[in-house]
């Protein structure tokens, strides 16, 4: 009996799945269980950067299973993983991102940096862009502009605000004195790969100063050398300098994790207790990102540079 029979005589998942019964994979390619050969233009959603069982991700998977998987008392114990990862995220982040949070997923990373933005500018309207994609859970939901899911799972969110992405004069109508946050791809994935403007980003930055709202730039998609540099910010032609950044997909090669970086302002507002999680820090995730960052430093971004 196939893959397939089996799950669909269980019936138990509620997902409708393609025909297909993938058992490996290797860099772009996969095999189904019969032994049919797919060249994988999905990459996982986004997600599997070095290709599919690149011996860089198993063998960091493997060694770090070897000594710890989960730390004790989840992450408030240091780990010497961790400490090899947020070095190297220091040298790559933007100069004014002191501060590190670590997640299961983009969409968590985005939920957590919605709820600490209300949490610390005690304001709720969330300005997003038309087109938008920044997760599936009840927050992101609420600020993504270009998914039919968000018609099934929520009331109208009156407070939050939707403005066409790269309309500078739209946002200054929107960003106003009551606005905890703007959060921005800064190149809208889902919503057709459109890039911004220049000086789009920089000028949506300054808008939020001036209200006293934070920015939040949500690099998931476009994060980790997917645009040819580190992150899409990078490519501004003006410094813009977020107040958090969501950081997925990519970070892992595959392996599910995620995070997010904030200034040290908003780092000093937030306390213990505001958030956390029993996965949030795992020694393998933390790992599996180091030899991810430093193969793509090694062998995409100094190649780069050379030339």
């Amino acid at each position: 009996m196939s893959t397939i029979d089996i799950e669909d005589r269980l019936g138990i998942t509620f997902c409708q799945r393609q025909p297909i019964a993938i058992e490996r994979g290797e860099g772009s390619y996969v095999w189904d269980e019969s032994g049919k050969k797919y060249l994988d233009f999905t990459s996982g959603w986004g997600v599997t950067c070095l290709g599919h069982s690149h011996p860089i991700i198993t063998q960091a998977i493997n060694q770090q299973a070897q000594k710890i998987i989960q730390n004790p008392n989840s992450g408030f114990t240091y780990s010497p993983a961790r400490a090899s990862l947020l070095s190297i995220l220091k040298s790559v982040l933007p100069a004014n991102l002191s501060k590190v949070y670590f997640a299961n997923s983009g969409a968590e990373a985005n939920d957590a940096a919605i709820k600490l933005a209300r949490k610390i500018t005690g304001k709720s309207k969330i300005v997003s862009t038309l087109g938008s994609f920044h997760g599936l859970t009840f927050n992101t939901l609420s600020v993504s502009g270009g998914t039919d899911n968000t018609e099934k799972y929520l009331p109208k969110l009156t407070e939050n605000s939707f403005i066409p992405f790269d309309d500078i004069k739209a946002a200054a109508v929107a960003i106003d004195d009551v606005t905890a946050a703007v959060i921005l791809e800064p190149i809208q994935g889902e919503g057709g790969v459109r890039i911004p403007g220049n000086g789009y980003l920089k000028q949506v930055a300054n808008l939020c100063r001036q209200h006293k709202a934070l920015l939040i730039i949500d690099e998931i998609q476009t994060g980790f050398c997917r645009t040819g540099k580190f992150f899409a910010l990078e490519h501004s032609e003006m410094q813009v300098e977020p107040d958090i950044l969501t950081m997925g997909k990519g970070i892992a090669g595959g392996f599910p994790f995620a995070a997010f970086a904030v200034n040290g302002w908003v780092d000093g507002q937030i306390h213990r207790g505001d958030h956390g999680g029993t996965y949030c820090g795992n020694p393998l995730g933390w790992a599996v990102a180091v030899a991810v960052l430093v193969f793509s430093t090694i062998f995409i971004l100094l190649p780069r540079k050379q030339k």
